[in-house]
């Protein structure tokens, strides 16, 4: 009869891991696989290749309220902090580090310019942006593999 050690015991019951060989295999945690699915989603976004925000105002004949400068990077027409569609492809664009640093000291400047800008999504978003969205690991890990899933169909 084998004995089980505290620590065996312990996963048992939370079952936050499995028991095996004297080893302890932990389940990953749920802050690792939103990184994971964040970095797989912007990598995603960013794979655009092209400041969306710069190039919109060009087209649509509007002056720039900020230089074109810097990194590509996911940039949110509403904040990240809307869970509901954080990881919404409608409300997110690449753009460069210069608008989104002029697009987070500017807020009341940006809400009505990106209205303008993607007058489309506005309803779409406006609607969702207040749905109680709760998400798991397991919500991350399938958003992490739909997005690195996404990236190798455009890299082909």
């Amino acid at each position: 009869m084998k004995l089980e050690t505290a620590s065996a015991h312990n996963a048992s019951l939370t079952g936050y891991g499995k028991y095996t060989e004297n080893k302890m295999i932990l389940k990953p945690k749920k802050k690792n696989w939103e990184k994971q699915a964040w970095k797989a989603f912007s990598e995603y976004i960013r794979s655009r290749g092209v400041c969306e925000f710069h190039a919109r105002l060009i087209v649509m004949g509007l002056p720039a309220p900020c230089k074109c400068a810097g990194v590509l990077q996911a940039c949110h027409k509403i904040s990240r902090s809307k869970r509901s569609i954080l990881y919404d492809e409608r409300n997110v664009f690449c753009g460069c580090s210069g608008s989104n640093t002029w697009s987070h000291f500017n807020e009341a400047e940006w809400s009505e310019l990106w209205k303008k800008m993607w007058s489309e999504d506005v309803e779409y978003l406006e609607s969702r942006k207040n749905i109680v969205t709760r998400m798991n690991a397991w919500t991350f890990k399938v958003l992490c593999d739909e997005y690195k899933q996404k990236l190798a169909e455009l890299k082909q």
